[in-house]
Order: structure tokens, then sequence, then C-alpha cells
């Protein structure tokens, strides 16, 4: 039976796609915690969100919407719960408000930081809701970090000292995969490197692409949103090399059974906060190849259950992928490390321990 303190903890917002990462941590927080948590679902017509489609023309005056619901909601029924645990950038700037005279405890989550590197045309927008993100840091009674890294950059803007809990992954969702079914399914008879994303410059697809223009006797695999041949194609500006194959989205299933397909999965991103398809990976006891940078330096221990190749370096990059492939009995580490420290329960346990400790019981 749950436990009673009164917590509530979002936003959750559910997209065409399914919940995205921040919401998919969200949920299992709600899935594995001792208490009672009851989401907080805002209304999709209150802010940007609506416009997703479109955000890299929002400007600074549209972020200023007054987001009426959410105030409401803030203002009339989240001061009736003892903790409010927000995640996040404020998109939703009523939700987020805390009022001067309150009861209520209030935990802010921070899942990653934008730059004007990933985001440059979109940068006002979102430095903006970084300096959103960081007010609301400055407000709670306990800031959490998902990653080394980022608890560090907080302390930089000027927030008291950030608890660092970090992202998880369901381990028991990766036990009973079928590899066979996703080669058949997909016509791939060899043993394959795979990325898993979008297309998007800030998981730096190109840099993939070119891996697989140098290593030509070897085949790769690309899936995730628009990651389809025309659109990649299109996206890279010239014709795609013949040992690269882009499937495009698939649904969960696949995109776990091709995680146990593959021989080695590449992440060439370089600011991932800290990546939940890296654990994936390597709850598929595969070996693993991420940037020494941002969060997979803090997942991966080079050498050890995985690579880590200098961000943006496509001849170290090179070098770390073949290493990888010719020891992939380092995935069996990889997994190891994943059930033992990043394991949904286990992560969950030490966020139940700051709620008692928040709510008075500690």
């Amino acid at each position: 039976m749950k436990e009673k303190i009164k917590i509530a903890i979002g936003p959750l917002i559910l997209q065409k796609t399914g919940y995205g990462g921040v919401q998919g941590h969200i949920q299992n927080i709600i899935k594995y915690s001792k208490f009672n948590l009851k989401p907080i679902i805002p209304f999709m017509s209150a802010h940007s969100q609506q416009f997703k489609p479109v955000s890299a023309t929002i400007t600074t005056k549209q972020i200023s919407f007054v987001d009426f619901y959410g105030l409401t909601y803030a203002k009339l029924i989240l001061p009736n719960y003892d903790i409010i645990h927000l995640h996040g950038h404020p998109e939703w700037t009523g939700l987020y408000y805390k009022p001067k005279k309150r009861n209520s405890r209030y935990i802010h989550s921070i899942h990653g930081v934008y730059t004007k590197e990933d985001y440059p045309k979109e940068w006002e927008y979102r430095s903006k809701l970084n300096e959103r993100m960081i007010e609301s840091c400055k407000e709670s009674d306990l800031v959490i970090g998902v990653a080394k890294w980022i608890c560090q950059w907080i302390k930089e803007q000027g927030v008291s000292d950030a608890i660092y809990i970090p992202n998880g992954m369901n381990v028991e969702e990766f036990q009973d995969t079928k590899p066979d079914d996703f080669r058949k399914k997909y016509n791939l008879n060899d043993d394959f490197f795979l990325f898993a994303g979008r297309l998007d410059e800030y998981k730096r697809p190109k840099l993939y692409i070119k891996l697989a223009e140098k290593i030509k006797d070897k085949k790769f695999v690309m899936i995730g949103r628009d990651l389809t041949p025309e659109k990649v194609e299109r996206y890279y500006g010239k014709n795609l090399p013949k040992n690269l194959k882009c499937i495009g989205e698939v649904n969960r299933k696949d995109l776990i059974n091709g995680f146990s397909a593959c021989r080695v999965f590449v992440l060439t991103s370089k600011y991932d906060t800290f990546p939940t398809v890296l654990m994936e990976a390597m709850a598929c006891k595969k070996v693993v190849v991420g940037a020494n940078n941002a969060g997979p330096k803090e997942i991966i221990t080079d050498g050890k259950d995985g690579f880590l190749f200098e961000a943006d370096d496509a001849a170290d990059l090179i070098e770390k992928s073949l290493k990888a492939w010719e020891n992939k009995d380092f995935g069996i580490n990889g997994y190891k490390k994943v059930k033992e420290k990043f394991d949904w329960p286990v992560i969950v346990k030490k966020i139940d321990e700051e709620y008692e400790k928040l709510a008075g019981r500690k």
C-alpha cells in the first residue's frame, strides 16, 4: 500500500508520439515510488506547447504569454499538496508559480540545458527558458540534477547546491528481447552499428553518417523520428553511403529488439544530459560509444564498458567505434553497471528519501 504524503508531480504531457524523456522520467517515479503521486497534467492550449511544430519562430513576447490555466491550478489546487515536484523547463509558466506564503515544499528537477551551439535559430526562445528554469530553482526548497555536470552548471548560475540523483531506466524491460525479429523485419543479416535518436543537429546525425562513409565494410543502421532515407539524404545534402540503412521511427518493441540486435551502439551527440538510450543499450549487454562530454562520460567507463570519443572529433569517433566492434564482451560490464546504479527502483528509492526529508519524516 502506498504511504500517505500528498505529492503532486509534473508536468506530464502526452504528445502525438507518446511521452518524451522527461515525461518517462516522471512516469517511472510515479510507478516505483512508495507514495501515491498525483500527476500534474496541463491544459494543452495553455501555452506554447500548442505551437510546438513552429517553436523556432516563438519570440520572447510570445514566451511572456500568461498561462491562466496553469496559474489558477498553481494557486488553487497545488497548495493542497505537501510536496510539489516540478521538472524541466517552464514552458507552462503558470504551473511553476510558487506563492510567497506557502506550506507546500517545492522540488525542481533539472533534466537538461539548452545551448546556443545546438539551437542557434531558436536561441532567443531557448535562452529565455533557461533563465526561467533557474528562477524556478532559486525559489525551490530542493533542486535535483540528473547529471553531475548539471549540478555544477546550476551552481554556476547562482543556485545553492543541487543534489545529484541520476536519470534511470527499466532493466526489467530489456530482459526478454528478440533480436532475430528485428533482423528479419528489417532485412538485416550482418552485424551492425546502431544510432537511435532523431533528425536534429542536437543528436549530431551527420557525424554518424560520416562514420558509415569511412568504415565501408561494416553495416550501419539509423532508427528514430524523421530518420527515413529521403529526409536524411535531404538533411545530409548528398547521397547516403550504401552501407547505411535508415529505418525511421519504430515502435517501442522494435526499438528494444533493435538494441539487442546491434553489435555496437553509437551516440554522437555532444551535450546529452544523461542519455537513457546509452543505458538501454547497456541493459542489452551491448558495448557503447559516446562523447567524452556531459552525460555520456558519467555513464561510460572508457575501455571497460564502452568507449569515449572526443566530442565532434570524427577521427577519434572512427577509432573508438572500431575498438568497440572488437570488444563486444565489454557489454556484460555495462549491464552490471546499469543494473546496480541506474535501475529505476534504485533511483526512485533515493527520491523517496528526499520526499520524506521535506515532509519532516527524517
